[in-house]
């Protein structure tokens, strides 16, 4: 991943290369309105459109050029971008022209390698105005919040609010918004409360009402009508005249808007950039606009801002303690990071990093009982594990969930056996024959030979019936244009080859 940081007054760029790659490297450019002409293309790449010479001029005109640019002006401008581009060999990244007209475009800034950018010391979404519990797009430090939280919230809906706290009070904070703060904190206040401890209690809530929470200014409204809630439950007969003068009126619907609707808008928006993502990243062009919420569109940005979305999404379910929509979110942020192992380093994404996020999705189930309603979590797991067992071998699962998740965890047996259980409750046929197909390959490819034997010819012969039981091949076909049937047994395989008298039935249609 590289980073270019734009300084269009200077006339200079800063470039860094990654974690530990060293200090930036910083190129001061010679000719004047260099920086900008590159900041004008990487802002026209993210909309997915070219900069032609008259906007160029226009803006330029706004910084003091008195005229426009001749051919050979821009001719050296673009190549000197050029030449420095081409010191990034990772990034593969040119400049484009239609034919003829190299000297007045439309330019177009094109690269195949991972590539963010600041101009001027703002990013393309410095403006995000929405809360998540930590900064930008810190899947890392989300993930590591989140495993934390669920511990101490499974001990807390057990009514063991002790552990529950020593736990909450041992996260690492350094990592967490304002705003994530601030959700850690009315947790400890409400759990204190439980235990009687009154003047802890008032301590989070107060140090609550001191945080910048612009972002969710409910936060503070909550912190306040806790304090009274504290009061009433110190002493009620100390403050309950006081109090009932004091909350006669209900608290406004909040500046936010409806926090059910949005979360499931935030939801539905992440889903709908992953889907833009793969779309511009097979057709390097505009997938159907040139920009969505405060995101020009390429494919790290729709990354990023889908990844925002879900920890928007993400924060409110934490917020209402809602598992299976929380549950949901974090599946959801799994498949996204799972499906973008196909960009080949487009985004800096880790099969790692993904095993993290499916581990967590399965430990809501095992913790909460959450997402009883889907179990295509299931299906996304497995799949993952068989795809990129190799990767992540010798990887050390982090706490606080370092404990084996047994049938939760597709290295087992039992996994594949209720998955297919929950397939059959919840499912249709199609994702009951990818349990099938899924459960064939772990047994070809992860049983000792004594016992795949019997998993394999009883799988077999139940999905065969199933394929059997359907009037027309469509199911067969989708299995095999998604890739289940390259590991089928023989008996299976023979399926996907049809007879003469199919052939001549195809033909005819």
């Amino acid at each position: 991943m590289h980073e270019f940081r734009v300084d269009t007054r200077a006339n200079r760029v800063e470039v860094l290369s990654g974690a530990g790659s060293g200090p930036p490297r910083v190129q001061v450019f010679t000719r004047r309105w260099e920086a900008l002409l590159l900041a004008c293309l990487l802002e026209a790449s993210q909309a997915s459109h070219g900069l032609d010479a008259e906007a160029f001029h226009a803006i330029a005109r706004d910084r003091g050029q008195s005229g426009s640019l001749n051919r050979a002006q821009w001719q050296r401008l673009l190549n000197n971008l050029q030449a420095f581009l081409d010191d990034w060999p990772a990034l593969r990244a040119r400049i484009e022209a239609p034919p003829r007209k190299r000297t007045v475009g439309p330019w177009r800034l094109v690269h195949s390698g991972a590539l963010s950018f600041q101009v001027d010391g703002r990013s393309p979404l410095a403006d995000w105005p929405h809360p998540s519990l930590t900064d930008r797009a810190d899947t890392q430090g989300l993930l590591e919040t989140l495993a934390s939280l669920l511990v101490a919230d499974s001990f807390a809906v057990e009514g063991r609010y002790v552990p529950a706290i020593e736990v909450l009070q041992g996260t690492d904070q350094s990592r967490l918004t304002a705003e994530g703060r601030g959700v850690l904190l009315l947790r400890l206040c409400s759990w204190h409360k439980h235990v009687g401890k009154f003047e802890q209690a008032r301590d989070c809530a107060n140090l609550v009402l001191g945080l910048p929470t612009g972002k969710d200014p409910g936060l503070a409204g909550y912190a306040r009508f806790f304090l009274s809630r504290i009061d009433y439950d110190q002493n009620p007969a100390a403050h309950s005249d006081v109090l009932w003068r004091t909350t006669a009126e209900a608290p406004g619907p909040g500046e936010t808007g409806d926090w059910r609707l949005l979360a499931e808008w935030h939801n539905l928006r992440a889903l709908l950039a992953r889907r833009r993502m793969h779309a511009l990243a097979a057709a390097p062009q505009d997938p159907g606009g040139a920009q969505g919420d405060a995101c020009v569109e390429t494919v790290p940005a729709l990354h990023e801002l889908a990844l925002r979305h879900l920890q928007a999404a993400i924060y409110m379910a934490c917020w209402f303690r809602d598992w299976d929509r929380l549950q949901a979110y974090v599946a959801n942020l799994a498949y996204h990071l799972q499906s973008a192992l196909l960009l080949n380093g487009a985004v800096d994404v880790h099969a790692a990093q993904v095993l993290h996020w499916h581990r967590l999705t399965m430990a809501y189930e095992d913790k909460f009982s959450a997402g009883r309603d889907s179990a295509w979590e299931y299906i996304f797991f497995a799949r993952f594990w068989l795809d990129h067992r190799p990767e992540f071998e010798h990887v050390q699962v982090p706490d606080p969930l370092a404990h084996n998740l047994g049938s939760f965890y597709p290295d087992q047996e039992a996994f594949y056996q209720r998955a297919l259980q929950r397939l059959r409750e919840c499912g249709d046929d199609r994702q009951v024959a990818i349990g099938h197909s899924l459960y064939l390959r772990f047994a070809q490819q992860h049983l000792p030979p004594a016992l795949a034997e019997p998993v394999i010819e009883q799988q077999t012969r139940q999905l065969q019936h199933l394929l059997r039981a359907q009037a027309d091949d469509r199911l067969l076909d989708n299995l095999v244009k998604e890739g289940y049937a390259a590991q089928w047994p023989e008996v299976l395989q023979a399926l996907t080859r049809p007879s003469k008298a199919k052939k001549i039935q195809r033909i005819r249609r």
